[in-house]
């Protein structure tokens, strides 16, 4: 799945489109894919990709322990 653009495969949950827009085909064609290469929509520098990912992995952390609870 390296560099395969995310819409592409999430769309048939998503969306009736066919398939991603040139855009995102045009960004992953130059390397820009996102947080993984530091740029892409935005420009990811290395404080704002490390805050980010924290949250991201706190809030993660969070519902997987939430989730754990409630099985048992």
């Amino acid at each position: 799945m390296e560099n395969q653009i995310i819409p592409s495969y999430l769309f048939d949950d998503l969306s009736i489109a066919k398939g991603s827009g040139n855009i995102f085909s045009n960004l992953v064609n130059e390397g820009k894919l996102g947080d993984k290469s530091g740029e892409g929509f935005y420009v990811w520098n290395k404080a704002t990709s490390e805050t980010i990912n924290a949250k991201r992995e706190k809030m993660l952390i969070h519902f997987l322990k939430f989730d754990q609870m409630n099985k048992e």
